[in-house]
């Protein structure tokens, strides 16, 4: 029943507002690697807009609800897994990890991160959000970051976004909590050291 109601909730909710921000920034549609795409809403805006997509989310859930609304598209490959389990196509041109990069357990951020970084084409984009200590979310098993923390991930990016956000506002279900999110919209830099 949790699930029928998250999904029906996302589903009507539609694409995450934070798509039409990363818009004006994105390239001519290329290939896009989407991490955690939930009922797949974010992953048929990229379609839409004439990418090709490679989404990889663990949930089965989650999974099923995607292929039924992107009904199979040639254009689009739908990965069941943990992010770091399988092999992510290179030289991406976006990787968009619209709140779920977070969910990544602390111990296992820094090789995503990285993974992120090498994965990544020149030039290409991340887009996403981290969370902050003070996010009613955070917990020992979820990943958070200070201000200060995000500084020192963005060695190697060209910072096209960026926005602190603390304020009370709502879950999925309409419930009340507090966020705390770092918002980011990244351009790769031409040579990225890669011993961080």
């Amino acid at each position: 029943m949790a699930w029928e109601k998250y999904a029906e909730a996302a589903r009507s909710l539609g694409p995450n507002p934070f798509y039409a921000v990363a818009a004006p920034h994105l390239p001519e549609p290329g290939h896009v690697l989407e991490l955690g795409f939930g009922v797949g809403t974010g992953v048929k805006w990229w379609l839409d807009r004439g990418w090709q997509v490679t989404g990889i989310d663990e949930d089965p859930d989650m999974v099923r609800e995607t292929l039924a609304l992107v009904n199979h598209n040639p254009s689009c490959e739908i990965i069941q897994s943990p992010y770091l389990s399988v092999p992510w196509p290179q030289g991406c041109d976006v990787i968009a990890a619209v709140f779920s990069l977070f969910f990544a357990s602390p111990k296992d951020f820094p090789e995503l991160w990285n993974r992120i970084h090498h994965h990544v084409r020149p030039n290409g984009l991340f887009i996403g959000q981290l969370l902050g200590p003070e996010d009613d979310w955070a917990a020992p098993h979820i990943t958070t970051h200070t201000a200060g923390e995000v500084d020192a991930l963005l060695k190697g990016w060209e910072v096209l976004h960026r926005e602190e956000v603390k304020r009370d506002g709502k879950t999925v279900f309409g419930e009340p909590k507090h966020w705390h999110v770092h918002h980011l919209i990244l351009r790769r830099a031409e040579e990225v050291d890669r011993s961080v």
